[in-house]
C-alpha cells in the first residue's frame, strides 16, 4: 500500500513542482512585481505576497484535477 502511494505521489509532485516553477518565473517578470520591489518590499514579501499568490491559480487547477484522478 505504501509503495503505490509513493509512486503516485512522486509523479504528481513532479508535475506540480514543474508547473510551480514555470508560473512563478512568469509572474516574477510582471510589472506589479517590479513596482513592489521599487516600493522597497523585501524579496521574500514580494515572492510570497505577490508572485506566489498569482501563480497559485493554475497550480490549484492542476491539483484539483490530480486529486480527482487519484
Amino acid at each position: 500500500m505504501i509503495l503505490p502511494a509513493i509512486t503516485l505521489g512522486t509523479a504528481a509532485m513532479a508535475i506540480v513542482a514543474r508547473l510551480t516553477r514555470s508560473t512563478l518565473l512568469e509572474a516574477l517578470q510582471q510589472d506589479y512585481i517590479r513596482t513592489a520591489r521599487a516600493k522597497g518590499l523585501r524579496e521574500q514579501a514580494v515572492i510570497y505576497g505577490h508572485a506566489l499568490k498569482n501563480a497559485m491559480i493554475p497550480i490549484t487547477t492542476i491539483l484539483g484535477l490530480q486529486i480527482g484522478s487519484f
